[in-house]
């Protein structure tokens, strides 16, 4: 079976390694970054094509973008990337503008685990318990 590689792109540290922790448990292969700059870094300077990228929406940095800025700058790399936003924004106008973005799931904060690990293996037809593991 093929490596799924997902990018994870979460400002709070705890949340990043709480997730990529969940995540690589399941046998996906994560990426993580904590900034906007950094989560760029890693789509143009790694060897990985990712299938699906999670970002937070306020990543709380200084360069003012947001994670919709980043799949912006990731779909022009690879119009294929799968993505889930997630956010403790609910207003309508951010819904609106992850829809318009491309957005496939869109999860608000506080969430369960299995919400994500739900959306991860629907958007990349995989069943998290057959795919590799990482050792």
């Amino acid at each position: 079976m093929n490596k799924v590689y997902v990018l994870l792109v979460e400002d709070d540290k705890y949340m990043n390694l709480t997730l990529s922790g969940f995540l690589q448990e399941e046998g996906y292969d994560i990426v993580s970054a904590t900034s906007a700059q950094e989560a760029l870094d890693k789509v143009h300077d790694n060897n990985k094509v990712y299938s699906l990228v999670i970002l937070d929406y306020n990543l709380g940095n200084l360069s003012g973008m947001t994670g919709l800025d980043i799949l912006q700058r990731m779909k022009s790399v690879n119009p294929d990337v799968k993505s889930i936003l997630i956010t403790a924004y609910s207003d309508n106008k951010i819904k609106e503008l992850a829809r318009e973005a491309g957005i496939d799931v869109f999860i608000n904060k506080p969430f369960m685990l299995d919400d994500i690990l739900d959306a991860v293996a629907k958007l990349t037809n995989s069943n998290p318990q057959t795919t590799e593991k990482i050792s």
